[in-house]
């Protein structure tokens, strides 16, 4: 055996018995966890996330002062450095990293593991089903955390020297001048082969994306002044010209949103490419082109697909700016965030938070404007004149949208959710007390938004706690793969300030600003969604770091290619997952667009649950389709049908389970004046049936 061979065992082997005793100590402390976890449950028996959260937070904290002992003094005995307040604050950081990402793995798995348990399993098992649910996913948070933690202390807290040097010592190579375009197009390339696989089997638009494509159909038919005022935007106009090509209605809609989804590799290429060089660019690229996610995203006719590719140029023209940029890219920000305004409103919260960051980062060295080193006065005449280019770029999108739509703002067209923030409730805070407001017997649209400005921004305050909730349950939904991992080592490698530096602060506004406006103004996983971007970004720099130090540490041939190849592997599975996932959900709207086809002439309309329910099926089956009223008495019903002169009802079983229980037995027992026509089952044994009134 050779000495490099030699070197590389004795490597391997003082990891694993590391890794080992690490576990050691996790063991111990998941059982600490587990144990006041199930103690507090079962004193307390919790019927809220908020207290699952603090019991969570409680059972996590007595685990980790166990943890700091035992790995201080054992684990990683041989760290660099006195144990001293500074190695104490770090442990600290990585302890509450690590609880957060338990905490809020433990609350998504508490939301959504009931839905793929079999219902016998606690019974077999004889385990109350809540107490198997929770425990399970508290084993799904400690698990989610294990890495995270074990990386953290191994390289940030109980560091050794190897690791204190290759900080001192390590820099991200250069892009060369040559062959970006080569890796964009390749990156471009692999996202439209990926994304075109994934919707082979189908398309499951949703309900949003029904609402966009009916918006085009009807401008297409019978120009803007016909479209319903939530369909005016500028993703709209771009998918009636994809339509008016003589596409079909779904595959217009597919295409709308597939052609920016793959052009968001084009940013995100020349981003990473500019500030962590050519071999972070590809791995950014594979990270975001097989993203569960920002795949689904890209083929389910959604507006946002589009929002989110405007939104990343105008990150990536704030990065130019950072390194020198001058009048051009401060031009680039106000258009690109004008693009993103014109699809979603959001767009301009953007803009207005990012305008600041324009003048802030602009250091024009050409041009018409003064060169860096000039005079402090000139210098921030130089950047209000790049922040004055962004907002006359902006202001020139949205005039000539105006212009172009015969709805003005604030009529329901341009802004039509600027009442949003107002709102008494959120859809997906209380889908029952939403649907109750909405489409209740005395409800109207101008009543579910509370009349008096005031109280409704006191509203707006008063759920903050519950925003700041949904969002810990879906983040864990949103990232997915490992790749969050290592962003959390790219401080660790680099410096804990890399992730600041000016030319890094746009996707690290990009990364904050989703979260912060959802907690703050209104719930949309959407719009989480665009903080997954710069996740990738900064993964993939972070997984270069931890292979150069690896490779200079172990001298393991393969190490980042495994990697790379385990993250792509968790990554197209859970996207192949997610898609027959979908294709079950929309069984029955398939089913049912089939029966209507056939059974039901093509100009009755057809009433149902809302909510995207029989928007879906209507869309499919090409009826036109009226949110049926809400009520807890099926007696109900006929009175509104036969004013709305309609004589098709369908009930899902998946929306009065979530929104409105008292109508179950109306699947079975019927509705008065109406005979049962045809039921649709799917897989999960869940039903729509579709009621005929009678004469």
């Amino acid at each position: 055996m050779t000495s490099n061979s030699t070197s590389r065992l004795w490597w391997l082997l003082k990891q694993v018995w590391q890794f080992t005793r690490f576990a050691v100590v996790g063991a111990l402390n998941t059982g600490i966890d587990f144990a006041i976890t199930n103690i507090l449950v079962l004193m307390l028996q919790p019927s809220s996330g908020v207290v699952l959260f603090l019991i969570s937070v409680v059972a996590c904290g007595v685990a980790t002062l166990n943890s700091y002992v035992l790995n201080r003094r054992w684990t990683f005995a041989d760290a660099f450095g006195p144990a001293d307040r500074a190695e104490k604050l770090k442990f600290a950081a990585v302890a509450g990293l690590s609880m957060a990402i338990n905490t809020t793995s433990f609350l998504f798995l508490v939301r959504f593991l009931p839905r793929y348990l079999p219902p016998e399993l606690p019974e077999w098992l004889g385990v109350p089903g809540f107490i198997l649910v929770v425990n399970l996913a508290k084993f799904g948070g400690v698990l989610a955390a294990f890495i995270l933690s074990f990386l953290g202390f191994r390289f940030g807290v109980f560091k050794t020297e190897a690791v204190h040097t290759f900080r001192k010592t390590f820099a991200f190579p250069a892009a060369p001048d040559r062959g970006g375009n080569v890796q964009v197009l390749a990156a471009v390339g692999l996202a439209a082969t990926l994304r075109l696989l994934l919707v082979l089997p189908g398309a499951p638009l949703s309900g949003d994306a029904v609402v966009n494509a009916a918006a085009a159909r009807d401008a297409v038919a019978g120009g803007w002044a016909v479209v319903e005022p939530a369909g005016l935007n500028l993703f709209t106009a771009w998918q009636a010209l994809v339509l008016a090509t003589g596409m079909g209605q779904v595959a217009a809609a597919v295409v709308a949103s597939l052609v920016p989804g793959v052009l968001l590799l084009l940013p995100v290429v020349r981003i990473t490419r500019t500030l962590y060089g050519a071999p972070a660019a590809w791995l950014a690229a594979l990270f975001t082109a097989a993203h569960p996610r920002l795949m689904e995203y890209s083929v389910n006719g959604e507006a946002f697909s589009f929002y989110l590719c405007a939104f990343a140029a105008g990150v990536w023209a704030l990065v130019r700016l950072a390194r020198g940029g001058g009048l051009g890219a401060g031009t680039a920000v106000g258009a690109a965030f004008g693009l993103a305004a014109a699809v979603h409103n959001d767009g301009f919260t953007a803009f207005v938070a990012a305008l600041p960051l324009t003048v802030g980062l602009a250091c024009p060295s050409r041009g018409l404007l003064p060169p860096r080193g000039g005079e402090a006065g000139g210098r921030w005449l130089a950047r209000l004149a790049v922040g004055a280019a962004a907002a006359a770029a902006f202001a020139a999108v949205m005039i000539g949208w105006v212009l172009a739509m015969p709805a003005a703002p604030g009529d329901g067209g341009l802004l039509h959710v600027t009442a949003a923030p107002v709102r008494v409730f959120t859809e997906r805070l209380d889908l029952a007390e939403a649907a109750r407001a909405i489409y209740g017997e005395a409800a109207t649209a101008a009543q579910s938004v509370a009349p008096d400005r005031w109280s409704g921004w006191m509203a707006q305050v008063a759920r903050v706690p519950q925003n700041l909730l949904y969002c810990l349950e879906r983040t864990p939904g949103l990232l997915l793969t490992p790749v969050p991992l290592f962003l959390f080592l790219l401080p660790l490698f680099t410096g804990r300030w890399c992730l600041f530096r000016s030319d890094k602060l746009p996707l690290v506004f990009m990364m904050v600003l989703p979260v912060v406006a959802d907690a703050l103004l209104r719930v949309d996983t959407r719009n989480l969604l665009t903080a997954v971007v710069p996740v990738q970004i900064f993964g993939a720099a972070g997984l270069v770091a931890f292979a150069a130090y690896a490779a200079r540490e172990s001298r393991l041939p393969g190490l980042l290619g495994a990697v790379v190849a385990v993250i792509l592997m968790i990554s197209l599975g859970l996207t192949a997952w997610r898609a027959v996932d979908l294709e079950r959900q929309y069984e029955n709207h398939h089913r049912l667009a089939g029966w209507l086809a056939a059974s039901v002439p093509r100009d009755e309309p057809v009433a149902g649950c809302a909510y995207g329910y029989i928007e879906l099926t209507g869309f499919y089956s090409g009826h036109a389709t009226v949110p049926r009223l809400w009520t807890e008495r099926a007696e109900d019903l006929p009175a509104d049908m036969d004013r709305r002169g309609v004589h098709w009802l369908i009930l899902y079983e998946p929306f009065l389970r979530a929104a409105n229980p008292t109508l179950l037995p109306a699947l079975d027992a019927g509705v008065p004046g109406f005979r049962r026509a045809f039921v649709a089952t799917d897989r999960r044994g869940l039903r729509a049936v579709v009621f005929e009134r009678t004469p």
